[in-house]
């Protein structure tokens, strides 16, 4: 009975590959997101992104919170795409609650035309913050969120293969800029 319940958990257990643990040579490409015209809009300026890593990722795809955000509570969190995207936004919005003037980026990336990639970055969750933007009719904001390096597709697609290169889109929200109205008068 032993023998026969060992084996039971074993698929299980190598449903996936491990997580590479050591590779410090993941990427992200970014895009401005969005519609396609506000897609366009937003091509024509300089968009400022910063990531933190957050947390580090175990082989089994686990997080555990390290650096400045050590009290972030990612125990909730799992790299296989079964969380909810309510508590992914939860932990984000607390992420941010802990950034400081003190702390410093992992990595800054510019997007221009609408896109950019971070790259040589080493496996953990990182938090994706874009600075503010505008272009001559619009301000725009972006919704911070985090993401997983690696992370998988399997929801998706159904491969639970580990991508240590991805790509993500920014969550804009655009409101209309209005100038300075000046009456002349005679």
């Amino acid at each position: 009975a032993l023998t026969i319940s060992a084996f039971a958990v074993l698929p299980k257990a190598n449903a996936a590959n491990m997580v590479d643990t050591g590779k410090t040579d993941c990427s992200i490409d970014f895009k401005t997101g969005g519609d396609d015209k506000v897609s366009a809009d937003l091509g024509t300026t300089t968009v400022d992104v910063k990531l933190y890593k957050v947390a580090d990722i175990s082989e089994v795809g686990d997080y555990t919170a390290s650096g400045d955000f050590a009290q972030l509570d990612v125990s909730a969190l799992d790299a296989s795409d079964s969380t909810s995207a309510d508590e992914w936004l939860k932990r984000a919005t607390e992420a941010v609650g802990m950034v400081t003037d003190s702390t410093k980026p992992t990595e800054e990336v510019s997007l221009t035309d609408g896109e950019g990639k971070a790259e040589d970055l080493a496996t953990g969750l990182y938090l994706v913050l874009a600075d503010k933007a505008q272009t001559t009719n619009y301000e725009y904001t972006f919704t911070p969120y985090l993401i997983s390096l690696p992370n998988n597709q399997y929801y998706v697609t159904g491969s639970d293969e580990w991508l240590y290169d991805t790509s993500t889109g920014l969550k804009p929200d655009q409101q209309e800029r209005y100038g300075d109205l000046e009456i002349d008068k005679t």
